[in-house]
């Protein structure tokens, strides 16, 4: 029997932990059963998918929708991504980054470059994926939260991060 990627191991890890810190009872993590990426990963460009890169194939082979990977965060499932094209609070959000915060991966990046991975719109938290040309490099990362923003070369290093490995 294979082993598990690297990615998958850290997903298990990042379960583990959050099931067991501080935050645990409060922020309970729920996570859905993996569904088809069908077409694709959908952007923030309507009816635009891009390919699962080998990381983002197994993140969502490991799980649907996955509310509070992070305290307070939800990680997107393929439909819910879908679901962004008419969403107008995930709309403004989009907007309100990509007017005032520039430099922004959403002031830099067009709609069918970026695909929103995770959210909380109670706290204007967004996380994005940034897609590259290159069909073989893997998306960044970029995470706004608390008016703070961090890049993430690939999804492994964001999960190594929030896992604490």
């Amino acid at each position: 029997m294979a082993s598990d990627s690297k990615i998958v191991r850290l997903l298990k890890k990042l379960t583990a932990v959050r099931s067991t810190d501080e935050y645990a009872d409060e922020f309970p993590q729920h996570i859905e059963k993996p569904s088809s990426i069908g077409k694709g990963v959908p952007t923030l460009q309507k009816n635009v998918y891009r390919q699962p890169t080998p990381m983002i194939r197994e993140r969502f082979k490991y799980a649907g929708r996955w509310e509070n990977p992070f305290v307070g965060m939800t990680w997107l499932s393929v439909s819910d991504m879908k679901s962004l094209w008419t969403d107008e609070r995930a709309q403004e959000m989009v907007q309100v980054t990509r007017k005032y915060w520039e430099n922004s991966a959403p002031a830099l990046h067009s709609n069918k470059e970026l695909s929103m991975f995770g959210w909380d719109p109670d706290e204007m938290d967004e996380l994005y994926l940034v897609w590259h040309d290159d069909k073989k490099r893997e998306p960044q990362v970029v995470w706004y939260r608390a008016q703070r923003e961090d890049w993430y070369e690939n999804l492994q290093e964001y999960v190594e991060f929030i896992a604490g490995d």
